[in-house]
């Protein structure tokens, strides 16, 4: 849950507006907000993401290190998220108070999401980051900042990670009789981590139908209300979150269910549905991120009259992990559950509309 507060009447006039079909910010139930994703031309491993008010950065760093114990033939991920102290009025206390701005239960949920969307579903294959087998792996650290929190954080981070590691170069490495050397970018392109596919996180906020005893997840009521992408305020009211994490070919990599409120596998069921459309709003931001980045790169290059061999080559956007996804969806026929009582405008079933 965010740190935002919500008084009993807010929240009842916010769960009152989702059993009729709109939300306090002016979206439908099922509309996330505006997607814009952009990655750095000059800078390998920079990207920025935001949704709405909601932006966050993260940067990619590659290291040469020995293998783990255990682990001979695999490199290695960590990855850290940080609130700004600029970032929510939480993160601005602690900075006053020279404490540190954890973020709290928010900042643990998002590095869950990141972690799952990098490591939980083998989007970066470690073991393609072995370099010589029981001696050397490549370390790579994804560092991610939230500027500025207005919901759904985890999202936000998850999707500036994801562009950061599309956007990351290692070091070109030559082994020779089972010894290393690492070329310098002035010698050797850098090379593109290995990016099995892309995934992205998509969360929704639940609250307690109080119109149908939704609180247990049936009853009368047919299940939660149901809102994509929830602002702060949402995240604060509601009674519970539920994250997808998916690709875009539909494939769903993890399920994050937080808070108490029981959810009928119908529901979940159908935001994983639903999930397939803003993931594929997700993908195409990030593609044009790396085209723009691509072209990008290839004109500082021209524009510098050229410089060494190494920095006129630039890979062809094409030959990228990312331009060879074929987006698809999953089976959009697939009935979805029903509440049948006529307010289903803030209900499960209303999660499988549009995004922005």
């Amino acid at each position: 849950m965010g740190a935002e507060t919500f008084s009993s009447p807010e929240k009842a006039f916010a769960v009152a507006a989702l059993a009729s079909g709109a939300r306090v910010d002016g979206r439908r139930p099922p509309d996330g907000r505006r997607v814009a994703i952009t990655l750095s031309p000059t800078t390998p491993g920079a990207a920025t993401a935001s949704f709405g008010a909601t932006v966050a950065t993260a940067s990619v760093s590659v290291r040469a290190t020995p293998p783990r114990a255990g682990r001979p033939t695999e490199g290695t991920l960590a990855v850290s998220v940080s609130p700004s102290p600029a970032a929510s009025d939480a993160a601005a206390a602690a900075a006053l108070a020279r404490r540190p701005a954890s973020g709290g239960a928010a900042t643990s949920d998002a590095v869950r999401l990141v972690e799952g969307a990098l490591r939980g579903s083998r989007a970066l294959d470690t073991e393609a980051l072995c370099i010589v087998a029981g001696s050397l792996v490549w370390a790579v650290t994804v560092d991610v900042t939230v500027l500025a929190d207005a919901g759904n954080a985890g999202d936000v981070a998850t999707a500036a990670a994801v562009a950061a590691v599309l956007g990351a170069r290692r070091p070109d490495v030559s082994v020779r009789g089972g010894v290393a050397t690492i070329h310098t970018p002035e010698e050797r392109e850098g090379v593109p981590l290995p990016v099995a596919h892309v995934p992205f996180a998509v969360t929704y906020a639940l609250f307690a139908d109080p119109g149908g005893g939704g609180g247990g997840g049936g009853g009368g009521g047919g299940g939660p209300l149901v809102a994509v992408d929830p602002t702060a305020q949402e995240e604060a009211a509601a009674d519970g979150t539920l994250s997808v994490t998916m690709n875009a070919h539909g494939e769903v990599c993890g399920l994050v269910k937080s808070g108490g409120l029981a959810v009928p596998p119908a529901v979940v069921v159908a935001c994983a549905s639903a999930a397939g459309e803003r993931v594929l709003t997700l993908t195409r931001a990030a593609q044009r991120a790396v085209d723009a980045a691509a072209a990008g790169a290839a004109a500082a290059v021209a524009g510098s009259g050229g410089g060494s061999v190494a920095r006129t080559k630039v890979r062809p956007v094409a030959a990228h992990p990312l331009a060879a996804t074929r987006p698809v969806l999953v089976d959009r026929q697939q009935p979805l559950p029903s509440r049948g009582g006529g307010r289903g405008g803030g209900n499960a079933a209303a999660a499988t509309g549009g995004t922005s």
